[in-house]
């Protein structure tokens, strides 16, 4: 024996779909992974060390001594960690967030994504760098990969609440 939804009509309605339900997991994810990312960096900003091993000495380069341009730059990935809650909340308002998302989730992608692959084809002797030590495990199983992780989850995010646009 089966339950069917009947509608008004007498025929089977469709179930409502919760669009936002459908998206939490990933906007949970999304958000988290973002945080994270913004929260060491707000940490690296205020002149914390645990860590920064694992980032390359480049990246470290550009910012020694003036640590507090990375404040702007944590600031940045917490707005876009929250951007996915701050749409379900205000989406009337803010239309252009899922462009916004779109584009942001296609640059996480490629960058965690390239920088994966790269790492890690490093990391098993496949490709040979001078790059080694802490900085390659950090960029081949935690940064990169957590980049990757985030920009895939708003895509999911994206998807799954795509009905939502138009309310």
């Amino acid at each position: 024996m089966t339950i069917q939804n009947v509608g008004a009509d007498g025929g089977t309605a469709p179930k409502p779909v919760n669009a936002a339900r459908g998206g939490a997991p990933s906007l949970l994810i999304a958000t988290f992974v973002g945080l994270v990312h913004a929260g060491v960096t707000f940490y690296w900003a205020s002149g914390g060390q645990f860590l920064l091993s694992t980032v390359s000495d480049r990246a470290t380069s550009i910012f020694d001594g003036n640590e507090q341009w990375l404040y702007p730059v944590g600031a940045i990935k917490a707005l876009f960690a929250l951007l996915p809650l701050l749409y379900l909340l205000m989406r009337r308002k803010l239309k252009k967030a899922r462009v916004v998302l779109g584009i942001g989730a296609l640059v996480l992608i490629l960058w965690g994504g390239i920088n994966t692959v790269t790492a890690n084809l490093n990391f098993f002797g496949v490709l040979e760098s001078g790059v080694g030590g802490n900085e390659l495990i950090g960029h081949a199983f935690v940064w990169d990969p957590l980049f990757f992780v985030w920009g895939m989850a708003v895509v999911v995010f994206l998807v799954s609440t795509r009905k939502l646009k138009d309310a």
